[in-house]
């Protein structure tokens, strides 16, 4: 006796096909959350690496001082290094300063606009007690893709979750209101004399931490 050897009927092999095809889906989506999370969670610890990289280079007195809101003379100036500010002020020192092994994000672009801004909140230096929160080291930079974070981000909060990707170039060109905008707009042209760039129409009353006031900018 023949046994019925009936096949898959069209009906059969479009559910098939379409099943596969919503599972593919599903995994596409995932892979390509899981590739952008562990892309941002890089770009973090880069953030976080120029910190300790410039921590490390100001502590050891490896910057000269590029501009100051103090009276000083060319000769001074020669002999001034970058120091960590004074109570309520801030230094800052720009990524393109900075001596990193690499200057790439995780998606392969080079880092070229941002700031190290390093505040000293601290209003009574005699006290030891808070010697180890007397400086608070803050990131804002972007790729030129224009990954990154455009808003002065505190060393803890450097995660993957304040990170943005493909940034206009409108919200941190130096018109913008961002907080990298008005670095840029106020520390990109200052002019150089003799190896040494000194103020010029700066205005070093600007602030960007409420109230902070700019101590010098380290190159």
């Amino acid at each position: 006796m023949l046994k019925n050897k009936r096949g898959f009927t069209l009906i059969e092999l479009l559910a098939v096909i379409v099943i596969i095809g919503v599972l593919m889906t599903i995994g596409t989506i995932a892979v390509t959350k899981y590739i952008s999370t562990s892309k941002k969670d890089v770009y973090a610890l880069t953030m976080k690496n120029y910190i300790n990289v410039a921590r490390e280079s100001i502590t050891n007195g490896e910057y000269k001082v590029q501009m100051w809101n103090y009276p000083a003379t060319k000769n001074e100036v020669n002999q001034l290094k970058c120091t960590l500010p004074p109570t309520q002020q801030i230094t800052i020192i720009p990524l393109s300063k900075i001596n990193v092994e690499t200057n790439l994000s995780p998606y392969k672009k080079t880092i070229d606009k941002g700031y190290i801004v390093i505040a000293n909140e601290n209003q009574n230096l005699s006290d030891t007690n808070n010697n180890s929160n007397l400086y608070k080291y803050y990131f804002v930079g972007v790729d030129t893709e224009g990954n990154g974070v455009i808003t002065l981000t505190e060393e803890a909060n450097l995660t993957k979750k304040i990170i943005r990707t493909k940034i206009r170039a409108s919200e941190y060109q130096t018109a913008s209101t961002s907080d990298l905008g008005r670095l840029l707009r106020s520390y990109n042209n200052i002019t150089v004399t003799n190896d040494i760039t000194v103020k010029t129409s700066v205005d070093t009353t600007t602030t960007f931490l409420n109230g902070y006031k700019l101590y010098q900018i380290c190159m």
